[in-house]
């Protein structure tokens, strides 16, 4: 009976030896260290294994990254051409494959392309006018996207307000023809200004 409650005892005391050490965050024990710990580079670390010294190297000319299909056509016009005219979707043109495409697009690209693919939309707006001052970006795409929804919104009302069932589209185009006037104005002011800036 002695002997059994000193077994326990050791069993238990051996017992709360190791599990006190224990850190589940940093075990005690590691089965191939090599698989935890890499011995590989850092993307841009020096080394001496490469004449250059750097561990960053280009692939070897002719690699092809994997899942990609390698693009049989000349990177030109004619290459452009050439890969329309033998370049075939895999999808049947269809009403079904038709309205998913529409679909998909309305949701990915018509934000930037527009509902008819032209372009004509606000970001595109706002990335032509924040390229001549990179700088104050957060200031003019906030005032300058304001001003654009404003004055649309204003434009609208007053086309709607000209036009009437019936009527031809001179209102509008004489409301186009001033917003273009508006439009060539601003930019002279803008250039005018960037010279005064500029000899300041």
């Amino acid at each position: 009976m002695m002997k059994m409650k000193n077994s326990i005892f050791l069993l238990i005391s051996v017992s709360l030896i190791l599990t006190s050490c224990f850190d589940s965050s940093k075990p005690n024990f590691q089965y191939f260290p090599d698989m935890y710990e890499s011995l590989a580079y850092e993307t841009y670390a020096e080394t001496e294994a490469f004449s250059n010294g750097i561990e960053a190297q280009l692939p070897p000319e002719g690699s092809i990254a994997r899942g990609w299909d390698p693009y049989d056509f000349e990177d030109s016009n004619a290459g452009y051409e050439l890969a329309k005219s033998q370049l075939m979707s895999p999808l049947e043109n269809n009403d079904l494959n038709l309205s998913m495409g529409k679909e998909l697009y309305e949701i990915y690209c018509s934000v930037c392309h527009g509902d008819k693919g032209d372009g004509m939309v606000l970001p595109n707006a706002q990335a032509g006018m924040l390229s001549v001052r990179p700088k104050l970006a957060g200031t003019a795409s906030g005032i300058g996207g304001a001003i654009m929804i404003g004055g649309g919104a204003a434009l609208a009302g007053l086309a709607g307000t000209l036009l009437e069932r019936g009527s031809s589209s001179q209102p509008l185009q004489i409301i186009m023809l001033i917003s273009s006037i508006f439009s060539l104005l601003s930019i002279y002011y803008v250039v005018k200004r960037e010279k005064i800036i500029q000899k300041s």
